[in-house]
C-alpha cells in the first residue's frame, strides 16, 4: 500500500471471508497489519492470511473482500478468490532395510513391509509389483487399492527363498495413475550363502 497523498494518514484493513461454495466451516481471513500510521509518499506491505480447514474439498471456493479505508473513510476494496486446488499425493516410506542377510537354515520367508499414505486431498490409487531374480518368487498382501485422504496401508512383499541361493537382486514398484508423480522404486538385495558342492 502507498500513500499518494501530502498527509499523514491513518490507514484500516478489514478482510469479510465469504463462502462460494463449500461444505467445510472454519475458513479464517486476516492481515498481518490491521491498522496503522501511513506517511505521505510512503508504503507499506499488507498480508493476507487466509487458514484453509482442513476437510476442505478440490473445488471449495471462498471469496475474501479486503477493505482499505483512510481517516475512516473506505477507499478501495479488493476481492480475492480462492479455490482449493486438487493435490492427488502419495507419502511411500521403507521402514526396514533393504540389504537382507538370510540363513536358509532358518526356513521362513522374507517379508517386507512398504507404507504408503494419502497425503493429498482426493481419493488416490496405487499397486505394488516386484521385479528382478525374485519376480517368480514373490507374493503381496494389499498389493494394490485406492486410499481416502488421510488413510494408509501397509502392503507386505513375501519372498519365498525356497531353492535361492546366492546374491539376488530385486525392485519392490510402487505405483498410482491419478498420483502419477508418485512412483517409487525400491531396491532390495537378500544375500544368501553359496551351498557347497562335493
Amino acid at each position: 500500500m502507498t500513500s499518494n497523498g501530502n498527509v499523514r494518514s491513518q490507514v484500516s484493513i478489514s478482510v469479510d471471508p465469504e463462502i462460494l461454495s463449500s461444505n467445510s466451516t472454519g475458513w479464517i481471513a486476516s492481515v498481518d497489519n490491521s491498522s496503522f500510521i501511513l506517511d505521505p509518499e510512503r508504503s507499506r506491505a499488507v498480508t493476507l492470511t487466509l487458514l484453509v480447514p482442513s476437510d476442505a474439498a478440490p473445488a471449495d471456493m471462498i471469496s475474501v473482500v479486503m477493505a482499505c479505508s483512510v481517516n475512516g473513510t473506505v477507499l478501495a476494496s479488493a476481492d480475492i478468490l480462492v479455490t482449493v486446488k486438487e493435490m492427488a499425493r502419495l507419502l511411500i516410506e521403507m521402514p526396514q532395510e533393504t540389504e537382507i542377510p538370510y540363513d536358509p537354515n532358518i526356513g521362513t520367508p522374507v517379508e517386507l513391509t512398504v507404507y504408503i499414505e494419502n497425503v493429498g486431498n482426493v481419493e488416490v490409487d496405487y499397486s505394488v509389483e516386484m521385479t528382478g531374480d525374485f519376480e517368480e518368487h514373490y507374493s503381496i498382501a494389499h498389493g494394490s487399492g485406492n486410499l481416502t485422504p488421510g488413510d494408509n496401508v501397509e502392503p507386505v512383499v513375501t519372498l519365498d527363498m525356497t531353492g535361492l541361493t546366492g546374491t539376488l537382486y530385486g525392485e519392490i514398484h510402487v505405483r498410482s495413475v491419478r498420483a502419477n508423480d508418485a512412483m517409487s522404486n525400491i531396491s532390495v538385495v537378500v544375500l544368501l550363502p553359496n551351498l557347497a558342492v562335493d
